[in-house]
Parts: C-alpha cells; structure tokens; sequence
C-alpha cells in the first residue's frame, strides 16, 4: 500500500491551480457544518489539517480567524499561498504531517480536517484525532 503523503504528492504535481475552482459544493457543505458550532471565528486560531488548497481556511481567514494550512504536500500549500494573497488573507503555511502536528499543546481554538482521515488506516486515524485534541486549548473544537 503506498503512503497517503506519497498519493497526494502524486496528484498536486498533476495539478494545475486553474483546474481547481474558487468554491464548490464540497467547499459549501464543510463550511456550513463547521458554522453550525457557533463559532465566531474572529481572533480565534484554526487549522485545517490535510488542508489542499484550503478554501475554506482561507474563507474562516475572512472572517477573522487566524487561519493556519498544514498539508505534506508544497504544492498544494504554494496553491494555498496563490489565492490567500488574491483574497489578500493573511494565513500562516506549515509543510507538516497530520501524524504530528508541530504545535504546543492546548494552542489552538479549532482544529479540522475533511477528506483526509479516510486515507489512513484506523490505527493512524486513531493518533490522527489524537494529535488534533492535544493541540486544542481546553474549550477548542475538534472535527476531523
């Protein structure tokens, strides 16, 4: 079985920043579930692991959030970086795993994922969710 990082870097060097749109349906559905929290975003700061192109985080980065990206792969985070400046929302990159996420523990205010976890197997998933809780400050809110 090859490694999900390797997947992923496979795909976001066949990609091209064009063929990917601004929004779509999968953008709209995470973004409403993530506001049915009832989180205000402003001042709060959120990472989005497995983050792509993080269109989302680069929305929550509208509203206030400090958005943070974190994906294995450059190519999706250099994507990233392209339409943060267009949107001129300033976020923060990380070239990191989901496996062991480089953050303090009890730092951030939300932590999230879509379409990742499914590409690991459960015992991976399992240090997944748990590197996602260890960096949670005590009332952050977690959904991978």
């Amino acid at each position: 079985m090859r490694k999900p990082e390797n997947v992923w870097k496979e795909l976001w060097l066949k990609t091209k920043l064009s063929q990917i749109p601004q929004w779509d349906y999968g953008c709209e559905l995470v973004y409403y579930i993530l506001n049915r929290a009832n989180i205000t975003y402003s001042g709060k700061k959120c990472l989005e692991t497995g983050s792509g192109t993080g269109r989302v985080s680069l929305k929550l980065g509208e509203e206030g959030a400090t958005s943070i990206l974190l994906d294995t792969s450059k190519e999706a985070l250099r994507f990233s970086k392209i339409r943060a400046q267009l949107r001129k929302v300033d976020a923060d990159f990380v070239a990191g795993s989901i496996l062991c996420l480089p953050f303090r523990s009890s730092s951030l205010d939300v932590v999230w994922s879509e379409g990742v976890l499914e590409h690991f197997t459960f015992k991976d998933q399992r240090l997944i969710i748990s590197e996602s809780l260890r960096t949670l400050k005590t009332k952050g809110r977690s959904s991978p």
